[in-house]
């Protein structure tokens, strides 16, 4: 499933090729992490769920396997494409990568509840 678009997902290899290779490889543990933490919520909700991904994801955009020069790159981008608007560019970055990484098929067993509220509540690949 995927949830970026063609087009944002070919910008985001462009503008961030190493770090996506990392998120690549560490996405099977990521995973982990993130199914592991949700399984232990008493609530269970697709929002539940996304927030702790992007939790994750945010940590490891915050470590050396995400490429400072990259996001910045991303970061202006998402600048000048959103110059206009009241949109928080550091928030969106990490949606992005976060909604990249729920395409993985790790989270195949959770695509029913992702797809419903991503597609219901908001387009990120429209977006990106």
């Amino acid at each position: 499933m995927e949830y970026l678009t063609n087009a944002a997902r070919e910008r985001l290899q462009i503008l961030c090729p190493r770090t996506l290779k990392n998120l690549d490889v560490d996405s099977p543990s990521l995973a982990e992490q993130i199914i592991s933490q949700y399984n232990n919520q008493e609530e269970k909700s697709a929002e539940k769920f996304i927030s702790i991904a992007t939790t994750i994801v945010a940590k490891f955009l915050l470590t050396d396997k995400a490429i400072d020069s990259e996001l910045d790159a991303l970061l202006a981008y998402l600048d000048s494409v959103f110059c206009d608007e009241p949109v928080n560019t550091v928030e969106l970055l990490i949606a992005i990568f976060t909604y990249y990484l729920l395409e993985k098929p790790q989270f195949d067993a959770y695509r029913h509840l992702l797809s419903s509220y991503i597609f219901e509540d908001l387009d990120l690949g429209e977006v990106a």
